[in-house]
């Protein structure tokens, strides 16, 4: 349980771990990128006794709330001081216009949209799929924002056979800061996009990949 504390804690260990690695291989220049990241994890778990206070209620009842939303950070690629061979990183970062997505998003999560979000969320994972070694941060969040919401309507099921609430208001709360998030995350995407294009893989290897395929 603690399933959202425990998963920024690890975060913020395999981030400070790295840090003195990446700094080598980047002579410091990515030291104020992991400084900044390791800062918003710290920040982000101010908050998150809020939702595991939820998600640990829901669970003792066998509604994996907070468990299913978050990969565990075991999961997350080994440190490499390089790329994977088939990844093309000698490419300068083509910008991305996040606006039409995060308006697209706020306008669904309005309406309650499961399956439009979803939708929206593979297109422009799409889009980002043709530049694989630059806006890891903004793909990330893209994929954690798909998942809760996918998540929404099999909580609501399993919670309506038991007779109880369903946290799909934390859910559209966590949907809401995610998309609140992505213009800071493609600002550091593309701050960091230099140091990647050089060679080294920080964010892209530091990231575990958030499918939905649901246990």
């Amino acid at each position: 349980m603690q399933d959202l504390t425990r998963h920024l804690q690890e975060a913020i260990e395999i981030n400070t771990d790295r840090m003195p690695r990446y700094a080598k291989l980047s002579d410091g220049q990515s030291i104020p990128f992991s400084k900044k990241l390791i800062r918003y994890e710290k920040m982000a778990l101010w908050g998150a006794w809020i939702f595991d206070r939820v998600g640990d209620k829901l669970q003792a009842q066998g509604i994996p709330y907070m468990k299913s939303e978050f990969i565990e950070m075991s999961l997350t690629p080994d440190f490499s001081p390089t790329y994977p061979k088939e990844i093309d990183f000698n490419r300068p970062l083509k910008r991305v216009d996040i606006s039409p997505y995060s308006k697209d998003i706020k306008r669904l999560i309005s309406k309650g949209d499961i399956e439009g979000i979803v939708q929206s969320s593979n297109e422009i994972l799409h889009d980002l799929e043709e530049q694989k070694h630059v806006y890891c941060m903004l793909r990330h969040i893209i994929e954690s924002l798909r998942r809760i919401a996918f998540l929404i309507p099999i909580h609501e099921v399993k919670c309506e056979k038991l007779q109880i609430k369903a946290p799909s208001s934390y859910s559209y709360f966590l949907l809401k800061m995610h998309r609140w998030t992505l213009n800071q995350s493609m600002s550091i995407d593309e701050a960091i996009a230099p140091i990647q294009v050089s060679g080294v893989p920080i964010l892209f290897q530091d990231l575990p990949h958030i499918d939905l395929d649901i246990e």
